[in-house]
C-alpha cells in the first residue's frame, strides 16, 4: 500500500476521533466522589456552583463563571477534537488545568481552616471523569503520532 492509498483510507484520524469521544464522555462521568453522597459529573458540579453563587456574592459569581468555563472547555474541546484533534485536546487540557488549580486552592483553604492536624486530601475526592478527561485530551493531542505508529 503506497502513501496515497493510506491517505485515502485514513482521511479521518480514528485515534483523534476516539480522543474527542473520550472527552465528551468524561464530562458525564463523576468528577467529584463524596463517599456518603455519591458522585457528581461536570455538569452537576457547574449547576451546584452556579446555584450556590447566588449566596456567595462576587466570589461566588466568579467561581460560577470559572466552572462554566471549565465545562465549556472540556465538553467543547471534546467536540472540537472530533474534527481538529490538537485544538480540541488543547482546549480540554486548559479546562483540566483550571480545574486542578481550583482543587489546589480548595485544598489550601481546607488546610488553613481545619488546621494541619486534621487534613483532607481533596484529590481523594476526585472522580474517574477527571482522569478520563486527561486521557482523552492527551490522546487527542498526540493522535497524529499515535496513528503513525499504528500504521507503521
Amino acid at each position: 500500500m503506497d502513501e496515497m492509498e493510506k491517505k485515502i483510507i485514513l482521511k479521518r484520524n480514528p485515534v483523534g476521533i476516539a480522543g474527542g469521544a473520550i472527552l465528551i464522555i468524561s464530562a458525564f462521568l463523576a468528577w467529584i466522589e463524596i463517599p456518603i453522597l455519591g458522585g457528581g459529573n461536570l455538569m452537576d458540579i457547574t449547576r451546584l456552583i452556579t446555584g450556590l453563587s447566588e449566596f456567595g456574592g462576587a466570589e461566588g459569581t466568579l467561581y460560577s463563571l470559572v466552572f462554566i468555563a471549565i465545562l465549556v472547555l472540556v465538553l467543547g474541546g471534546g467536540i472540537v477534537a472530533l474534527f481538529k484533534h490538537e485544538v480540541g485536546g488543547g482546549m480540554a487540557i486548559l479546562g483540566l488545568i483550571i480545574f486542578t488549580i481550583i482543587a489546589l486552592l480548595l485544598q489550601s483553604e481546607l488546610n488553613k481552616s481545619l488546621g494541619y492536624l486534621f487534613s483532607v486530601n481533596i484529590f481523594s475526592l476526585i472522580g474517574i471523569g477527571y482522569y478520563i478527561a486527561w486521557v482523552g485530551a492527551i490522546v487527542s493531542i498526540f493522535s497524529k503520532t499515535i496513528e503513525k505508529k499504528l500504521i507503521g
